[in-house]
């Protein structure tokens, strides 16, 4: 079990802009460049460009909120067109209402609410219907999600098997067994990072 996002966002204090847009640079580093719901990185979308920020509370239902940095998630657009301006409770503060809702992405709640099996799937913790509601809506199941979280892994994983085989003389058993670890993780780094 891995978790759902490597890093934990957390919002900065922020200075009160007039337009949400221009909270976007602040957003991407505090969201570590990654969408605040599934974690994808926004490299797989042009680097930022192609990244959005979604209104947690929706903007078209709490027009008051349309530019409070409290209420901003740097997202991906798979994520935040999904999502649109879906809301269950009745108030911006009533983000679960009747078991059904959003967990605020910043929330610690959110960390252990989902997590990621072996190949990368998103999966939501079980009894936890808030969590199975966003799973559905935000369309988590997404192979896309799996994908790119695989690219991440073996990304991170070949410099430290590479470093690991550098340190292990080639008389150690071990050694031959690294060496194919190696090249088989840049093979499957290769076939994520192309898709």
């Amino acid at each position: 079990m891995f978790p759902l996002r490597k890093n934990n966002p957390k919002r900065t204090k922020q200075q009160k802009l007039s337009k949400y847009n221009l909270y976007k640079a602040a957003l991407s580093k505090d969201f570590f460049c990654c969408c605040g719901y599934c974690g994808t990185h926004h490299v797989y979308y042009g680097s930022g460009k192609c990244f959005h920020i979604d209104h947690f509370a929706p903007k078209s239902k709490f027009k008051h909120l349309e530019n409070e940095y409290s209420n901003l998630v740097y997202s991906c657009p798979t994520c935040n067109i999904a999502k649109s301006n879906d809301w269950c409770g009745p108030t911006e503060n009533e983000r679960i209402f009747n078991n059904v809702g959003y967990i605020e992405p910043c929330d610690e709640v959110y960390a252990t609410s989902f997590y990621r099996d072996s190949s990368g799937k998103i999966k939501y913790q079980e009894g936890n219907l808030a969590a199975k509601y966003m799973y559905h809506k935000l369309k988590f199941g997404l192979k896309r999600h799996e994908i790119f979280w695989l690219a991440d892994y073996f990304y991170e994983l070949v410099p430290r098997i590479s470093k690991k085989l550098r340190e292990t003389p080639e008389s150690n058993p071990l050694y031959d067994e690294l060496k194919k670890l190696l090249l088989d993780s840049i093979e499957q780094m290769d076939k994520y990072r192309q898709l």
